[in-house]
C-alpha cells in the first residue's frame, strides 16, 4: 500500500469515527418499560367512545402486541371479557360497521378480518383528531 492509499483509507475512517461520535447513543434500560401493556390499559388510553370504536382498538391491539393479523369476532368478545370491560351487544355487528368506515377488512376466509391502514392510523393519531365523535 503506498503513501495515497494509506492516507485515503485513514481519512475513511475518521469520517465514520465522526460519523459514530455525532450519533445520539442510546442504550436501553431493560428494566424500563418491560412489561406488557394490557387490552384494559390500552382501551383506556385510547379512550373509544362506542362498540364500533372498541372494536377497532382492540383488533390494534391484538396486531400490535399480540402479533395476530387475522381476527374474529370471537377474538374481540374475548379481549373484552378478559379485559373485564362491559361486552358491547352483537360484536359481529359492530365489527361491520368498523369495515363500513373503513378501519376494517374482510379477509378471505368467511367470519376473518384485519386491521386496515386506516384503522390504524386512527387509533394511533386518535379519534378526536380524525374528527371521529
Amino acid at each position: 500500500m503506498d503513501e495515497e492509499e494509506v492516507n485515503a483509507r485513514f481519512e475513511k475512517i475518521d469520517e465514520r469515527l465522526n460519523a459514530l461520535e455525532n450519533k445520539e447513543i442510546s442504550i436501553a434500560n431493560p428494566w424500563v418499560n418491560s412489561k406488557k401493556k394490557s387490552v384494559k390499559e390500552f382501551i383506556i388510553e385510547k379512550s373509544p367512545k362506542d362498540g364500533v370504536q372498541s372494536a377497532t382498538c382492540i383488533a390494534y391491539y391484538l396486531e400490535n402486541f399480540e402479533n395476530k393479523k387475522i381476527l374474529t369476532s370471537k377474538d374481540i368478545q374475548k379481549c373484552f371479557k378478559d379485559a373485564k370491560l362491559p361486552t358491547p351487544p352483537n360484536v359481529p355487528d359492530k365489527v361491520q360497521k368498523a369495515i363500513g368506515r373503513g378501519w376494517i377488512a374482510k379477509n378471505k376466509n368467511r367470519g376473518e378480518f384485519y386491521l386496515t391502514q386506516k384503522g390504524e392510523k386512527m387509533i394511533e393519531e386518535g379519534f378526536n383528531k380524525n374528527g371521529v365523535n
